[in-house]
């Protein structure tokens, strides 16, 4: 691993895609290759602002660039250690997010209700798998932010 500091004078992300294509120019080609960097960003709009830079600069001098692999604060820590089980698909993710607002609605219905006051019907499954779906993409924002349901529950 190595630290570069960049020019704060300069905007970042412009000053990184530039630091990075004359690092990782192979020879005299015009073929830059930055799949050995993994790049940590603190949320997607930064990450996909550099994904622009960088295309912009292969579409403009028309090179070709293999990008680096780019991620965010939410999902970083995946990269820091060796997963022994696979992750849950995003289908049984929604899956098991409908049944635990399902559980939610039986035994804390007050609870529940303060949170969907219009519930679905007990057998309307599309509809639960819907709040499951939601629930998901909720989670799914909350570990972007580096944020719980816990530290939610508290702010709010």
């Amino acid at each position: 691993m190595k630290r570069t500091f960049l020019d704060w004078e300069k905007p970042c992300i412009p000053t990184l895609a530039e630091y990075l294509l004359d690092q990782c120019r192979l020879g005299d080609s015009n073929f830059f290759d930055l799949s050995g960097y993994v790049l940590v960003f603190p949320n997607r709009a930064a990450s996909k602002r550099f994904l622009t830079v960088l295309s912009d600069h292969a579409w403009k001098n028309q090179w070709t660039i293999e990008p680096p692999r780019v991620r965010h604060m939410g999902d970083f820590l995946e990269l820091l250690y060796e997963q022994k089980m696979p992750f849950a698909s995003v289908l049984t993710q929604q899956v098991v997010w409908m049944q635990a607002i399902r559980e939610t609605a039986e035994n804390a219905p007050e609870l529940f209700a303060a949170m969907y006051p219009n519930a679905p019907e007990a057998d309307a499954l599309t509809d639960w798998l819907q709040l499951g779906m939601e629930m998901t993409e909720y989670f799914q924002e909350l570990v972007r932010e580096s944020l719980d349901f816990g530290t939610v529950w508290e702010i709010c």
